[in-house]
């Protein structure tokens, strides 16, 4: 029955894995009104911040992959801890690639792995392991994200917040480029600035 449930949800969400990308661009384009409002109540906060989590990767730039990565190796999106997302972020990366090379899903419950990835959501569970995992990817081109409160504070990267309903999401841009990536511009004027944009 679990399985069923599962295929059927599979099957839903890559119906409306289209309107997810849509979304991204009515927030691209309007920060503020009704039409975003809407948008997040009827979709999801989850199915929101997974097609956030995919287009982050467009709208940040990553240190060229060395001569030795070939086109198939991975892109990785990984989840520390407890994943709210479920199959919605699967179906909202697939066939999705960074410069040509395929997005993966990674599910991980330990930190041994975490340094392999490109973008890093850390769940509410790691709370207690915060301090370490910023620690440990000191210096590492690794996007961390997080909807845990005070994130940024204690050294994240971006920090999802919810205003009115909407999802919103903070970055200080001196944590992202202190790691060796780089933030565009497009990407800065719809976030919440913490910090310097220098």
């Amino acid at each position: 029955m679990l399985f069923k449930l599962e295929v059927l949800s599979y099957h839903l969400v890559r119906m409306m894995r289209w309107r997810f990308c849509l979304i991204f661009i009515f927030i691209l384009s309007y920060t503020i009104g009704q039409g975003v409002h809407a948008a997040s109540r009827s979709i999801g906060e989850y199915e929101v911040k997974a097609v956030y989590l995919n287009n982050f990767s467009k709208f940040i730039t990553w240190p060229s992959f060395t001569s030795s990565d070939s086109k198939n190796s991975p892109f990785y999106i990984c989840i520390l801890g407890d994943d709210p997302f479920k199959i919605k972020l699967d179906i909202t990366v697939e066939n999705e690639t960074v410069e040509g090379h395929p997005i993966k899903i990674d599910r991980l419950q330990t930190l041994n792995k975490i340094k392999h990835c490109h973008i890093l959501y850390v769940s509410r569970s790691e709370k207690s392991n915060l301090k370490t995992i910023v620690e440990q990817l000191q210096d590492y081109p690794v996007l961390t994200v997080s909807d845990l409160d005070d994130f940024i504070q204690v050294g994240g990267m971006v920090e999802y917040y919810m205003d009115n309903n909407r999802v919103r999401f903070k970055i200080h841009p001196i944590h992202v480029r202190q790691s060796g990536l780089l933030p565009s511009s497009s990407l800065l004027e719809i976030a919440t600035i913490v910090g310097s944009t220098k």
